[in-house]
Formats: structure tokens, sequence, C-alpha cells
């Protein structure tokens, strides 16, 4: 991996959203901190603090500040190792101080397990959840002193701290750490009601923890509750979840692949001598019973959590996740390594009967995995048979006394994890470096010679990733991120354009829609490309022969950057018509059409339907041979290829347009334009528009939907045709309404506004958010809603100072919550020691 090869540490999420967060981090900390509350960088505009709160708040973040965009992927590199490094040094320096472990081959032993387990392997590039990971063990550490020694403060901030890093791991943490406070007190020899006490200070010192965190987890909590949190599931299944006998597989080394990333099992291998300590704890006569009950019922509660569905939901925030299941599976790691650490004795003889036990034990789980590797994908035989193995090797290893069985035990955690973490990772494809850097660099060019100080949107006919706005710096119509509203993605798609749950891109726009949204540049890849790896035409995710009327400012051989002179301010004024407009379902047509006979004033219909006659389509190798929409195609012979042609002759130079159903997905059909293959949106939930035709006047143009399966569900095709003419004079109109003297940054506009008779509405393509506020010559107006969507007011006759700015919403309620915690805490504190003094 770079700077050692070509390859780099990019794959899956780390490849695809975190690099492009972690470039974005750099220039919102050096350029413009605003940006932290809320971006045009992502989507057409969005609220980025709960963003920021999910992702971005680790300080060990700070490292990639000394990395640009082009070398980020070797400050990953460097960061994930330096990670690795910290949890094992974290867990040594809870094992040294809280276990009061002296023997340095057991702390070795134990920490290295630790960091290269199971889960740490799986989630090697979520570096959004590893802080967490790395502060468990000293969370466990200041619980101890809390319950112990009664020093409460290290825990109350620590916890804290582990709130506002990642709210969402420290919620796993948080169920946790009262079984753990309870466990630890079942060793101490205090009485019922001392126990009781010192517990009920714990848990008001997580919830002193909580109001601390406030600061992040207030606003996060608004914004989840308008997007993810709907997602909820508000029913609980105590079902098993299926095949549940295949996560005891997961204790075997390399027990990892794509396909467990999405939908697997739990990931919570660590050595097996690991478990066979738990054992020998569990049947240790000088361990306290209530201790032993406490550790079992701990163990059982986790492992259940496995194979449980309800448990599984309750741990993840009553939402079953998006790949990577079962992240809280750290947890019963630490606390198993916990377990066996506390017991381990260099000294002690094991008995034969649990020797014995282990062997069987050994026996069997590599036999039913070498039985079943078959049904299993992440098992081999080559995992089984060094399960095999190392688990033989380790039952000798305990049946040595003395400094040798530590030895042994730590040259096996040693191999084991080397094993486990380089079996895991080459079950992964890693996107080279030079690939990174091609399209990075192409991006770069192509905004470097935008000299526009205006308010403008960049849109692009390739992509790295949906987050390249965000990684390189300009005001885009993508974005990929886990807290992104429910709102964003409806827009998208009732504009004809691209959205999943949590994403949305602008790739498959019309002219009106370009300038509707401000889209004044775009970025395409130039015809001179190499269409290599990484190139801008071998990224290409979009197909727009419209915008060859865009001129051209600047071209090499990789990318070429067009200016749309048609596009609209982003705050204008508009006739009171634009009041009455709403988006019509699985119609962006009518839609568009509607919101620019809105801003317009006139009811001009700019995109007109042209009928598709039963003459105009051509049927190969297929049952059916009649009809378009509503239709299941089916093949006649299902080795041979499958099309639906329509053919029409465009009749104008104008943009033709089709409409395609949410039926068609890049995993069932192919789209060709005269026999060119056009990529299709990967994620696509509603009615999208394709640009068919432009400047092709008498010529003919076949569209063919190809069938990839056996059967493609047809509805919602239909073809239309822009009168390009008559959208350029009315933009010309409604730019001479713009707003002037226009000042502005992500969180503030300011400027100034004319207001007629016929139009003093104000109109913007500003998505509408509850964090914005509108003053008009410094009295603060009501803001209304815009075609459902975005910001809009009704402003008076005449020039006005017109000033739209944006506050986080419950900010200033959290941060004044937070201040008056943690003031409390330590002025509770100080009147504390001013009485044990006096």
């Amino acid at each position: 991996m770079a700077p050692y090869g070509n390859s780099s540490i990019l794959t899956v999420d780390l490849g695809q959203q975190y690099i492009d967060l972690f470039a974005g981090f750099k220039h919102t900390l050096l350029n413009d901190p605003s940006s932290i509350f809320f971006s045009f960088s992502k989507n057409m505009g969005g609220e980025m603090f709960s963003e920021w709160g999910y992702y971005l708040f680790s300080p060990l973040n700070l490292l990639l500040l000394f990395f640009n965009q082009l070398n980020l992927p070797i400050g990953l590199l460097l960061l994930l190792t330096i990670r690795f490094g910290l949890a094992s040094l974290s867990m040594s320096y809870f094992l040294r101080i809280g276990l009061v472990i002296k023997n340095p081959f057991l702390i070795l032993a134990i920490s290295i397990s630790y960091s290269f387990s199971g889960w740490m392997v799986a989630n090697a590039v979520n570096f959004l959840w590893q802080d967490n990971f790395i502060l468990l063990p000293l969370l466990a550490l200041t619980t101890f002193n809390f319950i112990k020694n009664k020093k409460y403060i290290p825990f109350i901030f620590l916890f804290a701290f582990i709130i506002i890093d990642n709210f969402y791991i420290a919620y796993m943490v948080g169920l946790f750490m009262p079984f753990f406070a309870l466990w630890y007190l079942t060793q101490i020899n205090l009485s019922i009601k001392q126990k009781i006490t010192i517990f009920i200070k714990y848990l008001l010192s997580m919830i002193l923890s909580v109001l601390i965190a406030s600061i992040t987890l207030l606003p996060t909590g608004y914004q989840l509750f308008l997007g993810k949190g709907q997602d909820s599931v508000d029913k609980l299944d105590f079902n098993l979840i299926k095949n549940s006998f295949g996560t005891l597989f997961k204790i075997i080394p390399g027990s990892f692949n794509f396909e467990e990333m999405k939908h697997g099992f739990a990931n919570f291998y660590i050595p097996i001598f690991i478990f066979f300590l738990v054992i020998i704890y569990l049947t240790n006569k000088n361990i306290k019973v209530s201790t032993k009950i406490a550790t079992a019922t701990i163990i059982l509660l986790y492992l259940s959590s496995f194979i449980i569905n309800a448990l599984n939901l309750i741990q993840h925030m009553m939402q079953f996740p998006v790949w990577y299941p079962y992240r809280f599976s750290f947890i019963l790691i630490f606390f198993l390594l916990t377990v066996s650490a506390s017991v381990y004795s260099e000294k002690e003889k094991v008995e034969i009967p649990l020797l014995a036990l282990f062997l069987i034990i050994i026996i069997v789980i590599s036999i039913q995995s070498l039985l079943n590797f078959k049904n299993f994908d992440f098992l081999s035989e080559n995992t089984s048979l060094a399960f095999l193995f190392t688990g033989i090797f380790s039952i000798i290893a305990f049946s040595v006394v003395g400094k040798y069985r530590t030895y042994l035990l730590s040259i096996i955690a040693i191999s084991l994890s080397i094993f486990n973490f380089v079996v895991s990772f080459n079950n992964f494809d890693f996107l080279t470096y030079n690939e990174y850097k091609k399209t990075v660099v192409a991006l770069q060019n192509g905004i470097q010679n935008i000299m526009d100080k205006n308010f403008y949107r960049i849109g692009q006919t390739f992509s790295r990733t949906r987050g390249d706005s965000f990684a390189t710096n300009f005001f885009g119509g993508s974005h990929f991120a886990s807290t992104t509203d429910k709102q964003t993605p409806k827009m998208y798609t009732d504009f004809g354009q691209n959205a999943g749950d949590y994403n949305a891109s602008y790739s498959f726009g019309t002219v009106l829609t370009d300038n509707l949204f401000s889209f004044k540049y775009f970025l395409t890849p130039s015809y001179m490309d190499d269409h290599t790896k990484g190139s801008a035409a071998k990224m290409a995710n979009s197909y727009r022969p419209d915008l060859e009327d865009y001129k051209i400012i600047f071209r090499n051989n990789n990318v070429t950057t067009l200016k749309n002179s048609d596009a609209l301010p982003i705050i204008y004024t508009s006739s009171k018509t634009i009041l009455n407009i709403h988006p019509v379902e699985y119609n962006p047509i009518q839609t568009t059409n509607d919101f620019w006979d809105g801003v317009t004033g006139e009811y001009n219909y700019p995109l007109s339907n042209i009928p598709i006659n039963q003459t105009q389509i051509k049927y190969t190798n297929l049952i059916q041979n009649i009809g378009l929409n509503g239709i299941t195609f089916t093949k006649k012979q299902q080795n041979k290829d499958a099309f639906i042609t329509i053919n029409f002759v465009p009749t104008t130079n104008d943009s033709y347009y089709l409409t395609l159903g949410n039926s068609i997905n890049n995993d069932n059909s192919d789209i060709l334009i005269n026999n060119y293959s056009i990529p299709k949106a990967p994620d696509k939930r509603g009615v999208g528009t394709l640009n068919v035709a432009y400047k092709n006047k008498n010529k003919p143009i076949n569209i063919s939907i190809k069938l990839k399966e056996k059967n493609l569900y047809l509805a919602n095709i239909g073809l239309y045709q822009l009168n390009n003419k008559q959208v350029s004079t009315d933009a010309k109109v409604i730019q001479s309404r713009g707003i002037k003297n226009l000042k502005f940054s992500n969180t503030k506009f300011s400027g100034y506004l004319t207001a007629d008779q016929n139009n003093n509405i104000l109109v913007s393509s500003v998505p509408y958010s509850n964090g914005w506020t509108l003053k008009i010559d410094g009295r603060k107006e009501k803001i209304i809603k815009i075609d459902k969507y975005f910001i809009g007011a009704k402003i008076p006759i005449g020039k006005h100072k017109i000033v739209l700015q944006y506050n986080e919403p419950f900010i200033k309620m959290a941060l004044y919550i937070s201040i008056t915690s943690v003031i409390g805490i330590l002025l509770l504190k100080l009147i504390l020691i001013f009485y044990k003094k006096n």
C-alpha cells in the first residue's frame, strides 16, 4: 500500500465515503469553520453538525491535517496503524493498572489479541467507531477507581468525551458499563447497602456524562429525528437469526470476507486459548459464586444478542445496521479478555479433565467447520486446520507449568493475530493509489479555472464518489451520509434524480433543472481521455448530450469544464404563481414544468410530451410484442439477447428526454442509445429522466433497453421535448430579478433584492431547513416553503436588504446544558474538598 506500493487502504466505505469527509474536514477547519454547521457541498445544501458528530469528532483526525487530498490515503494508512497501536496500548495500561498484571508477556498477548480481534479487523476501515474501542479499557479503569477509590470525575468526563467522540458506539458502551460495574461490585467486600449506593451514584454519573455531552447529543438527536430516526423498528422480534449456529465458527481465524461485511455473523474472533481461560475462570473455586454468576450472565447476554433479533436490535438503537452487522461485538471481546487476564496464572496446573474438555471443544468445532465450509463462505479448509492446530498447541501450552506457558501463549496470540489480519484483509479488493489520484486530479483541474465570485453549483457527468464536492471543496449536488434527512432524497426523486435512503446524486438533470438549481458549471470527461482506470471517462456517471451548448472554459486530456450562462441566481423574485405549485409524485417532468412556469409567471410548459406510437417500438427475442408501459417483458430464449427498442426522429435541434420508471436498474438492464451503452443510476427510487438527443434534427435515434435477466417490468416510459430557446429567454428575464451585491458563505447570504407588483415573492434554491432565518431590512420575516422543498418569502414592493442566515437548531440550549453541567460538577468537587479539609 502507498507509500510502499501502488495499492491503498481505500476499500468499501473508507474509499467511497470517509476519505471525502476527511478531505473536507481539513478544508473546514483551516478555511471555513462555519461549514461545520451547514454546507452547500452536501447535496444542494445540508446540515453538517450531526454529520461531524457521527463521522469526524475524533481528535485523532487532526493528524490528517498534514496530508493533502492527493496523499490522503497515505495519511489514512498511518492513522490506521496508530489506531491499532493505541488499542493495544490502552488495553495493556488497563491490564497493568486496573488488573495489576505484571507479567509483560501476558500483557502483550492480551493487548495484541484485543487490538487485532475480529471486531477491529472487520472494522479496520471504519475509523469513526474505533475511538470508543480504544477508550473502552480506560473507561473500565475509571470504573474501577470510581467504585474502589470514589474517584468520580475521571469517569464522568471520560464517558462524556466518548459520547461526544461518537454517540452511536457510545450508546453500546453505555449499555454495557452498568453490567460491568455490577460485575466488579461482586468482587468488592462491601455491604449490600453500600454496593447499591455506589451503583446508584454510578448511574447518576453516567447521566451527568450525557448532560455534558449535550453539545452534540441535542443537535444530532434532532437531525436524526428528521432522518434516520424515522427508520427505527417499533416491534421486537425474539426469533433466532437464520443459521444461528454459524456464529460459532467466528472463533476461527480469518472468518471474515465481503459477504460477512454486508450481512454476516458477529465478529468476535480472539485466540481460542482466551475461551479456555474463561472456562477456567467459571470453574475456579477461589472466585466468588456471585462473581461467576455475573460473568456468565454478561457473556450469555451478549452471545444471545448475536443470535436473537430483538437483542441485536436493542444494541443498535432499534435500527438494524446497513452493512457491518453486530457492531457491538467488541464489548464481549473486551469482557472475555478481561476475565481471562484476571484468572491467568502460569504457576497453577490445569487439571486433566479441563484439558480434555478443551480438546473436545477444539475437535468438535474443527470437524464441524470442515464439514460446513461450503455452506459458510467465510470458512476454508486452511483456516479450519489453522484453528485445529493452534487449538492443540494452546492445550499443550496449558499443560506446561511456569513461564514457558506464557511464552507459548504469547507466540500463539501474536501469530494468530497476524494470521487473522492477513487472511481477512486478503479477501478484499483495494483501490489502487494511481486510480484514486487520477480522478482527484481531474476534479481539481476541472474546478481550478473557475474564477466566478458569485454563488454557483457545479454538476458532474463523472465522479469518483458522491462526496467529490465535499472532498474537493465546491458546491455540488451529491452526497452520502447516514445523517441525511428524509426530505433530501424525496426532493431529488421528485425532480427525477438519483436517490437512496441516505444518499442523493444530481447525475441525470435537464437543462431546466440545471437552471433552476443554479448549476452554472459542469465537469465532464474530455473526448481525448484515455479511458484508463480512474480517468474521468472511465468514471462517467451520466449521459448529457444537451451540455454541448454550454461554453467550454477549460479542457485538458482528462476533463472539460463547461459554463451554463442560463443558470438562475441562488435568490431572486418571482410572481405569486410559485405559491400554488407542488411536486407531482412519479412525474418529474410535470414537477419541473410547474416549477419553471411558477418562477416565470407564465404557463408555457417548456417540456412537452412526444407520443410513442406502436410502430416506433421493436421487440427482439421477447414473448410480448405489443405495448410498452405496465408490462412485464419475458425473454423467449434465455441464452440470447433481448431488447425493447424505441425509434424516433427529432424534428428540431432541441433537447429530448426519456423518463424511466424505478423498475430499471443496473442489475436487470442496460440502456443503449444508437448502440452506445450509457451509465444508469445505482439508486433510483422514483421516475428518472435521461437526455437521449440534442442537435439531432432529422437524425434517427434508437433507444434500446436490453434485458439482463429473464423478466423486466417497464413503467413510466415517456418521451419529451424541451423548448431550449424559450427556456434561455425566460432565464435571462429571471436573472435580471436576482439578488444584487451578494455576499455569501455556507451559513449566510446577504444582498439587495427589488420586488415589483408582479414579482414580490422571494424564491431560492436553498433547501428548506428549520435552522434558517430571514431578515428583510433588519426585521425577521416568516419563511415559506417553495414547491415543498425550498426557502421563500413574501416581500414588500421596493428595494430591500436581504439577510438569510443559518443557525444550528438547539445548539445554544445544548451549549448551555453542557457548560452548566461542567461548572456544576467542578463546583460540587470543590465544595467536597473544602468540607474534607474542615
